[in-house]
């Protein structure tokens, strides 16, 4: 028998007599085989709640679940009175929950199995799933469909619902362990009593503490709640949005880098706000939290990426490079991948890599009508039409997606990704001596060029297009969600592409090994190495993938410096995924790195071994000036590398081609 842990139930009523009942019934109704208690806070509600509740204790008694009502003398607002009830709680799994939410029967056993997995502290699920007047017991039934329950929520953000914009306490559930201070800052408690009191962000506020501190953060479909739709409970309702303002300046005044972060919702949210104060004609020309926040904000680079009013596109593709495509498909369009065209890696998704995105589905080419799309998404690399260049690595089929795509799609338009540079002499060969070394295999690169024609084509850096020399081509650096990348704990040294013996020239196998040679034995370079999760038997499943993903962002981040040796790989993604993180990128010169580092300031680069060495050395040895590099470091990559300017870019690209 498993060893089922106690879940406490905090929650604050005020003004929730007619939705009390439905609350608590859902609590009483549980299909969970722990036991579980619930702490609720009268926060001095005017009306006959606390009433309600006292009539249910018996009842609750008589099956053995504890419900503890408190009530205050005075308004003391939410952040307090769920900060007093987490104190109180026995749980080894706290739920903080809107007394206006209503679980479904599974709530409390699907948060155990999100929890047993042991690859997560904070657990969430589908947010603001609405009543709207319907009968609550339907709803609820439902959304245990997940198609349903996707279709009804509304998340603070969609793209990454594992973001702590999505730490909501209509649906939030932490492990008691993992909480190290108060959850909730009492100076955004909402006092009904006292106009002066700001409004919201309370628990977004608390949510970006936990993700700063490394919160593994749980998305489960299955974990949700049903808000029952009521009119609101705040007397002065033309004062809510002023209040709303107040309490985004204090959160933005307290964590000043959330606006790089979740750049997205940040700028998106507070656009809603000043609508919602319009909305009322509030005049905010002297409002000190306005012009607090116009300041604040009028430093961001116009990237800022924003939905079109266009219809959704649906687009034909196959995999190639998983983290990649991850990214890209977070752009609002659906896109088929087609699994049985030639290339072997190409026929099935790379779990280990990343998770698979809602919006894509995988088909065999009998099942394709390409006048169904509106547009194809090819890529390919260096290799696709001369594989044999590859000294044996790779076979004859290496290329077949690529042809199959410009032989057989034809009725729709076309957008080529490359993923790699020209083929050079010696690349697969690491005993390669000849003279030629390095050069460019000149009629390779103008035969794929060739080839390709006037498509356009998309390269990850501009040295890679100026090599290429492609008719069409646009640069597009990759970009990375930040609230995927926590800050890193900078507990070891240092990390760096260390499996390069398939492609040494290309990736710098002979620099890394110079630099490890003169290298301090504590400062040697080492490869990541990322533990299979434990509790995952189906590998093909985005469980697994999202708790290997995230084993491999920690396993990043317990380093301090990021040492990239490569010669020829434009753009290296782990170099930037360490940027994400935290760490300080020390970066052979190559593929525009001079574009995004200044050296001393933000990271080093050089073509220079032993300056690459002197200036790992000296970051490691003096704290002071490593932290104000890897503050600098970690500005660049959450403003340059963001993806909402990713995305910006690609959606800019297609919308001109469509």
């Amino acid at each position: 028998m498993p060893d089922f842990p106690t879940i406490s139930i905090v929650t604050t009523v005020f003004k929730k007599e007619k939705e009390i009942r439905y609350f608590l019934e859902a609590i009483k109704a549980q299909h969970y085989a722990g036991k579980w208690e619930v702490i609720m806070y009268d926060d001095n509600s005017p009306d006959n709640s606390s009433q309600i509740v006292e009539k249910f204790i018996p009842y609750y008694e008589r099956i053995g679940i504890g419900l503890t009502l408190i009530k205050n003398k005075e308004n003391l607002g939410q952040c307090i009175c769920r900060n007093k009830g987490v104190k109180r709680a026995v749980g080894d799994i706290i739920v903080i929950i809107d007394s206006d939410c209503i679980m479904d029967v599974n709530y409390l056993a699907n948060i155990y199995t999100a929890f047993s997995k042991n690859d997560c502290d904070v657990v969430i699920g589908p947010l603001n799933i609405e009543s709207n007047n319907e009968d609550i017991n339907v709803v609820i039934t439902s959304c245990r469909n997940v198609r349903v329950a996707r279709k009804r929520a509304n998340m603070q953000d969609s793209l990454n619902k594992r973001s702590f914009v999505n730490l909501v306490t209509r649906n939030f559930s932490i492990r008691k362990r993992f909480i190290r201070e108060e959850l909730f800052d009492p100076a955004f408690s909402h006092i009904a009593t006292d106009p002066t009191t700001g409004f919201g962000w309370d628990d977004i506020e608390m949510g970006y503490r936990l993700f700063k501190r490394g919160a593994r953060i749980k998305y489960c479909d299955n974990v949700y709640t049903v808000h029952m739709t009521h009119p609101d409970s705040i007397d002065n309702t033309a004062s809510i949005p002023l209040r709303s303002l107040k309490n985004f300046r204090k959160m933005h005044q307290k964590h000043p880098d959330m606006k790089n972060i979740a750049r997205r919702w940040v700028m998106e949210t507070y656009g809603k706000i000043l609508n919602w104060c319009k909305s009322y004609k509030h005049d905010l020309s002297e409002n000190e939290d306005y012009l607090f926040l116009e300041d604040h904000f009028k430093q961001n680079i116009p990237y800022i990426y924003e939905l079109k009013n266009r219809r959704r596109l649906k687009i034909l593709t196959y995999c190639w490079h998983v983290p990649h495509q991850y990214e890209l498909y977070k752009l609002p369009h659906d896109f088929t991948l087609i699994r049985d065209i030639g290339t072997h890696h190409c026929y099935n998704w790379g779990y280990r890599q990343r998770p698979f995105p809602e919006n894509a589905v995988m088909k065999n080419i009998h099942d394709i009508n390409q006048k169904d799309y509106d547009l194809a998404i090819f890529h390919f690399d260096e290799n696709c039409l001369y594989p044999e260049h590859s000294n044996n690595v790779l076979n004859n089929n290496w290329g077949l997606n690529l042809r199959y795509f410009m032989s057989s799609i034809t009725d729709i338009p076309k957008i080529g990704i490359c993923h790699g540079t020209p083929q050079f002499y010696g690349a697969y060969n690491a005993n390669y001596t000849e003279p030629d070394l390095m050069e460019p295999i000149e009629e390779a690169r103008l035969g794929l060029v060739n080839y390709l024609k006037d498509m356009l084509i998309i390269c990850n850096s501009h040295q890679a297009e100026r090599e290429w020399n492609f008719e069409k081509s646009r640069v597009i650096w990759h970009g990375m969600d930040p609230t995927e990348f926590p800050r890193a704990t900078y507990d070891l040294k240092v990390l760096g592409l260390t499996n390069m013996l398939g492609r040494p020239h290309y990736r710098g196998y002979y620099i890394l090994n110079s630099v490890n040679q003169k290298l301090p034995p504590d400062l040697k370079v080492v490869g990541v190495s990322v533990r299979e999760p434990a509790h995952y038997s189906n590998k093909e499943s985005n469980e697994y993938a999202f708790s290997k993903f995230r084993k491999y962002v920690d396993a990043v981040r317990k380093y301090s410096i990021y040492f990239n040796p490569t010669v020829r790989s434009p753009m290296p993604r782990s170099r930037t995924e360490a940027m994400m993180c935290g760490l300080v990128t020390v970066s052979y010169k190559s593929h525009d790195v001079d574009m995004f580092i200044k050296n001393k300031v933000n990271g080093f680069y050089s073509e220079d071994v032993d300056e690459l060495v002197d200036f790992i050395i000296y970051l490691a040895r003096n704290d002071s000036f490593f932290k104000k590099v890897a503050d600098e470091s970690y500005k660049t990559a959450i403003d340059i590398f963001n993806h909402d300017r990713y995305l910006h870019e690609w959606q800019d690209t297609i919308f001109r081609l469509v």
